[in-house]
């Protein structure tokens, strides 16, 4: 976990791996990368893009000033399970206790966001020809579900993430 001085002398999250933060780890980011792989991550776009070439279907294309990627990946019923259950059985509890403790940072959602897109674009070279070995069309998927992890929806409509966090956020 690697942290700095902000504003009015308050720690700021710089980064975080997981893997390398033992017994340190900040609560809010303890089941980020489980999270990640568990639901939206899927193996044929992040660790066999061979398979995901042959068994996915890419558009990219530049629309003004947005890059657009069109994909048929859909997190299957499996991986809408592990969300349901995460939801209910890890975020919900954990972002209450956290709030009921004061602990909560007002900014929590966009550190999960922020945390849910570092998962696979800090651990692995996403690029196509990069050493990753991705194609075009597992690059295009996995920077395509980093970012939609990390964003919310431009015109506000629901999405994995942001269901999460909204059945996860304490009431106000």
């Amino acid at each position: 976990v690697w942290v700095q001085d902000g504003p009015d002398h308050a720690v700021e999250l710089v980064a975080f791996d997981p893997a390398f933060a033992g017994e340190h780890l900040p609560a809010l980011l303890a089941d980020v990368k489980a999270t990640f792989h568990n639901v939206l991550a899927h193996p044929w776009w992040l660790y066999e893009p061979s398979e995901a070439t042959a068994r996915r279907r890419v558009r990219v294309r530049l629309d003004g000033d947005r890059l657009v990627v069109d994909h048929d990946h859909v997190p299957g019923p499996v991986r809408s399970a592990f969300l349901a259950s995460k939801t209910q059985n890890v975020w919900r509890p954990l972002v209450g206790a956290l709030a009921a403790r004061d602990l909560l940072p007002s900014d929590w959602a966009d550190v999960v966001r922020a945390a849910l897109f570092c998962c696979p674009t800090l651990v692995m070279d996403l690029r196509a020809g990069g050493a990753g070995g991705h194609t075009p069309v597992s690059s295009a998927i996995g920077w395509a579900v980093a970012v939609a992890a990390g964003s919310p929806t431009a015109d506000g409509s629901a999405d994995a993430v942001g269901s999460l966090l909204a059945a996860a956020a304490p009431p106000a």
